[in-house]
Parts: structure tokens; sequence; C-alpha cells
């Protein structure tokens, strides 16, 4: 009773768009993980809580389970760090991004999700994409964002943006250029592992492979 007593001051309650126990049925389109898996909330004060979790990437809230709704976490800021499946998640001004690498300059990732809505029907088989866009705002703000999959006719698109966590900043990494900004000495080194390697920025581990051999 104590702990459900505490995790209801920790959460604020969103509405859920269907049963938890819906999870595995279809592919989540708009949140980091494909599906909620078992993890763990570190509060700052010391506490932890289990959970199943995932990170929304449209309303930038970490996401939990319970009593067969979805919730999500109220203040990120007295968070330390959520752990899913091995994966590391950090609050950053009131959203998660994933550390990707253990490295004392750390590399991570802020993953943002971009949704377009269907448009209205202008004539000739046309459509003004224009023409919904508050519907987006409107989802965002409530609960069609918690569903486990938003509606067919919307357009799901997830990018990503990387950080290099130095000296308590962070500081962009989405390129070579930028890398090599944070690591002036490396620059030789970068040049010469992406010839090698021929660095794919859309692709998270490559991009942390990299980061590890500069630090090694």
């Amino acid at each position: 009773m104590r702990c459900l007593v505490i995790a209801a001051l920790m959460f604020s309650l969103q509405v859920s768009a269907q049963p938890a126990n819906n999870a595995n049925m279809v592919q989540l389109s708009h949140y980091a993980l494909d599906t909620f898996y078992s993890g763990t909330v570190f509060l700052k004060n010391g506490q932890k809580y289990k959970s199943l979790l995932n990170y929304n990437t449209l309303t930038h809230e970490m996401i939990f389970e319970q009593g067969g709704k979805r919730l999500a976490i109220a203040d990120p800021v007295n968070v330390d760090t959520v752990i899913i499946e091995g994966r590391k998640f950090i609050p950053v001004n009131e959203e998660f991004y994933e550390v990707l690498t253990g490295t004392p300059i750390a590399l991570c990732v802020q993953y943002i999700c971009t949704v377009k809505p269907p448009g209205n029907v202008i004539g000739y088989g046309l459509s003004s994409d224009a023409s919904a866009n508050t519907d987006v705002s409107m989802m965002q703000h409530s609960n069609r964002s918690y569903y486990l999959k938003l509606p067919d006719d919307y357009k799901v698109t997830m990018r990503r943006q990387y950080f290099l966590y130095k000296s308590g900043q962070f500081l962009k990494a989405n390129n070579l250029k930028q890398i090599e900004k944070v690591f002036p000495d490396k620059e030789t080194l970068i040049k010469t592992y992406d010839k090698e390697n021929n660095v794919n920025f859309s692709k998270p581990l490559e991009v942390a492979m990299l980061i590890r051999s500069i630090q090694s």
C-alpha cells in the first residue's frame, strides 16, 4: 500500500487508449522502443520503481503501465535515470535522452517524432497537408497520443539528434564536423575511422562505435 501511495504522488495519470495486455499486438509507431519492456525508474532521492516502460517520442514523456492504463512520469526533474532492457535514459529539459555510450564524454540521442496528419482532399486526388495541422497539436495533448499505434492515416517520421555531454553541456554531434569540434585533437583519428568504416549517422550503433573508438 505504501508503494502505491508513493507512486501515486510521483506519477500523473493519463487515460490509456487500450489495455496493457494488448501491448504486443501492434507496432508502436511513435515510441522509442518497439513495445513496453520491464524497466526501473531511479529517483534522485535513492528510491526506485519497477514497471513496464517505454518512451513516447510524440509527447516527450516516459510512460509506464499500471492497472491496465498508460501513465506518465509527472516530474522528470526528480528522476536520475531510467533503465529499460539495459538501455539508459536521462531527463533533459522535461524530456528524456537515451545515453548510447558509457564513455567519459557520453553520446546521447534525442528522439524527435514528426506526425503528418491526413490532408483534406482538394480535388484531382490531391490533398492539403497544412489543412490538418491543428489535429496534431490536439493529439499531442490528448489520450490519442497514448494509443499503441497512431491512426493508419497519420504518417509518422522518427529522427534523431545526437549530442555529446561534455563539461555539463550537450554539444551537437550530428555529423563528423560537429564531433571534431568536441574532440579537436582527434580530427585525424576521426577522419581515418570514417574512411575505414563509412559511419552512417542514421544508425546509432555506428555513431556509438565511433565515439568509443575516439575515447579508447
